[in-house]
């Protein structure tokens, strides 16, 4: 009798073992990698949203935004950064491929991103505000613009542990940086060549400051692109296609 009492009990908490390893066990190590080679625009910020709420309601490992711009619109900039301030998975950034860079508005989402990394060969900043259609602007709002987007990117440069003067002077000086001199002053945590090199290299890494530890050495990779629709809306907003149809008076 007191075997089986014995048995039974081993068996009860055997039971609530198992089930605990395996639900440690299933959630599949997946990566969602998000290609943007585009404007920073309404369109674009829409895509990367929608990409980020997909990643935590699936429970993934990670987004991965792959970016190449040459920046965009301030407004649809800040509302990128707002999600990616609030994602509850980790949002890393990479500028990628080689040749790429994440200039202007691209640069500042880099500061708000849990990790920022960059492909050789490639180089962030030059974030100086400009208009639109490239118009001077008046000294004492110029004055004010700058001021404005350089603490934004230093606040984003200070809290992510980044290197926070360098982050300002993208703005106040246009500087601009390429990936070796990036990770060397602490703008950039990786320099990988490969998406799944860097997937390596921040595997077990902990971010700043949400605090995630990354799970992400051979997570499975499922690239996404805009869609045609995707794209066709984007060029509708395409910022040097308005400033050319009001340059003609359209």
């Amino acid at each position: 009798m007191r075997l089986l009492q014995g048995s039974l009990l081993a068996l009860v908490v055997l039971s609530l073992v198992v089930p605990a390893v395996a639900a440690g066990q299933s959630g599949e190590q997946r990566v969602l990698a998000v290609h943007l080679d585009n404007d920073i625009n309404p369109v674009t910020q829409d895509y990367l949203e929608s990409a980020i709420e997909r990643a935590e309601d699936e429970k993934l490992a990670a987004v991965v935004v792959v970016l190449d711009t040459p920046g965009g619109l301030s407004s649809s900039m800040r509302g990128i950064v707002k999600r990616f301030l609030a994602a509850t998975v980790p949002v890393i950034l990479y500028v990628s491929p080689p040749g790429s860079s994440a200039d202007s508005a691209g640069a500042v989402i880099a500061m708000a991103a849990d990790v920022a990394a960059m492909a050789p060969q490639t180089n962030i900043g030059s974030s100086t505000p400009i208009s639109l259609g490239g118009e001077d602007i008046s000294k004492d709002l110029r004055r004010k613009i700058v001021n404005d987007a350089a603490a934004y990117v230093g606040e984003l440069a200070r809290e992510h542990g980044r290197n926070v003067p360098a982050a300002r002077q993208m703005v106040t000086k246009a500087s601009n940086y390429g990936a070796r001199e990036a990770k060397e002053i602490g703008l950039v945590e990786v320099v990988a060549p490969t998406l799944r090199a860097l997937l390596n290299q921040v595997d077990g890494l902990k971010t700043v400051p949400k605090g995630f530890v990354l799970d992400t050495a051979g997570a499975e990779i499922e690239n996404v692109e805009m869609s045609f629709w995707q794209r066709a809306r984007d060029l509708l907003v395409d910022p040097n296609l308005i400033a050319l149809m009001l340059s003609i008076g359209l």
